[in-house]
């Protein structure tokens, strides 16, 4: 069963957009296709901060260029740089950076001050800041 079905449920119960942040195995090809996007409620909006390689991207331009999405975060491409013909270029409610999306100002001061207290919390045994248990 493909991702986009599985979420169906809480797409239509609390999501007014899609933020997809994960790995992409091969098998998530264009995962994010159209019939995913018609899920969303209309006026959605997507933001893809994963691989560029997940969603359709001719699905995408189509569903900003009609209407049902709202509007587009797009850190992330299937061809980076996002070829100067796509039509995503051309849409007024598409934001296309540059796969920079980690960079913030201060973020390397709060990745060591963070990393600094959970080696010491490490060192006594207790338990990790942002620790994430599969």
């Amino acid at each position: 069963m493909k991702l986009a079905d599985q979420l169906t449920p809480y797409i239509h119960a609390c999501f007014t957009g899609l933020w997809i942040q994960t790995s992409e195995p091969d098998e998530a090809e264009r995962e994010i296709d159209d019939a995913a996007l018609a899920r969303l409620p209309r006026g959605a909006h997507l933001l893809n901060v994963a691989r560029g390689g997940i969603v359709d991207e001719a699905a995408l331009a189509a569903a900003l260029g009609d209407g049902r999405l709202a509007g587009a975060y797009l850190d992330v491409v299937a061809t980076e740089p996002l070829p100067a013909d796509s039509p995503l270029w051309s849409l007024p409610n598409v934001i296309c950076t540059p796969h920079n999306s980690a960079a913030s100002r201060g973020n390397e001061a709060r990745q060591v001050e963070i990393f600094l207290d959970n080696l010491a919390r490490y060192g006594r045994g207790e338990p990790l800041r942002n620790e994430v248990r599969a």
